[in-house]
């Protein structure tokens, strides 16, 4: 804490922080123990790096690289056990970079192709069932992509794996309600489990603790934010992804079909200065896209608007 103050940085302890694969991959493992460093998490054009020794010239010049890289580093000074908590995490991203080289990246192209096939729920289950010719890890991945595309097909706001005693049940979320979309074994699960977590940074080994993690997909030029959490159950890890489309906020406040009457006093009301609006409701029924409807009818160059939020779920261009 004394060297924090020295040097000006902030303390934080990385223990309960989730590790960001995408900020690992910025600084090679070897390089990052040399010097007392580790990337942890990048959030738009800024990249969090914990580091032991600020003061030493060759974390210098690793700003300065990162800087010409397009990135801005924030550094945090932290432990050394932080450190090794974060260095370890190198050993499964080794793991994770195989496995995508082994043909298991998730493609936006391929799930907008298959999100065509998909019309209702049921077609869900028919595109995976038509796809089990394929074998070993291709056909896990496949099936990882329709999961995706279904739930992109059908507006669908968390994708859910549960485990039960001799099967796994598939639900999305739609318009706030979960529906069962299909069943499949344990030996699917289990693939798909270590899969999942693969790509959301998340420990392979840890099993009797919930994890929280992430990764994004490209869809159409955008950005799909999957936010990933694994709760263990009497029967295994139950997995759900929710799915943060930033095309979710683009609809217009006169376009979400609220009451005439209601309309009118809520375009009255979010125009003032002072006061307070509650927007309650369950998971998908539309919390977020409504408040960033009201933003954006309410933005202009002559406005500073803050919003606060943990997380931040998209980010909004402005008007």
């Amino acid at each position: 804490m004394l060297a924090a103050e020295k040097y000006g940085l902030p303390y934080i302890n990385l223990a309960g922080v989730i590790i960001e694969n995408e900020a690992l991959r910025t600084v090679e493992e070897d390089e990052a123990r040399k010097i007392g460093v580790a990337p942890f998490k990048i959030l738009g054009k800024k990249i969090h790096i914990a580091v032991h020794s600020p003061g030493r010239p060759e974390v210098t010049a690793l700003k300065e690289n990162i800087i010409r890289g397009g990135l801005e580093p924030i550094l945090y000074m932290v432990s050394q056990a932080s450190l090794d908590k974060v260095w370890e995490r190198y050993r499964e991203l080794s793991y994770a970079t195989g496995a995508k080289i082994g043909g298991m990246d998730i493609s936006g192209e391929v799930i907008l192709s298959i999100a065509e096939k998909i019309k209702i729920i049921k077609d869900v289950e028919a595109v995976i069932v038509g796809s089990e010719q394929e074998k070993g890890t291709h056909q896990l991945s496949h099936m990882l992509e329709i999961i995706m595309a279904g739930a992109s097909a059908l507006g669908a706001s968390d994708i859910h794996i549960e485990p039960e005693q001799d099967r796994v049940r598939l639900r999305y979320r739609l318009d706030g309600v979960l529906q069962n979309i299909m069943f499949f074994n344990f030996g699917k699960y289990k693939l798909l489990n270590s899969r999942i977590k693969l790509m959301s940074g998340l420990k392979l080994t840890q099993t009797q603790q919930a994890q929280d993690g992430r990764f994004s997909i490209f869809i159409s030029g955008e950005e799909v934010n999957i936010r990933t959490s694994t709760v263990p159950g009497a029967y295994g890890e139950g997995i759900v992804m929710r799915l943060l489309d930033p095309r979710t906020i683009k609809a217009k406040l006169e376009d979400l079909g609220i009451e005439p009457r209601l309309f009118s006093i809520l375009e009255k009301e979010i125009e003032k200065p002072h006061g307070l609006i509650l927007i309650t409701g369950p998971t998908g029924s539309g919390k977020t896209t409504t408040l960033y409807a009201f933003l954006k009818r309410i933005y202009s160059p002559e406005l500073k608007i803050i919003t606060i939020e943990d997380p931040i779920e998209y980010h909004m261009q402005r008007c």
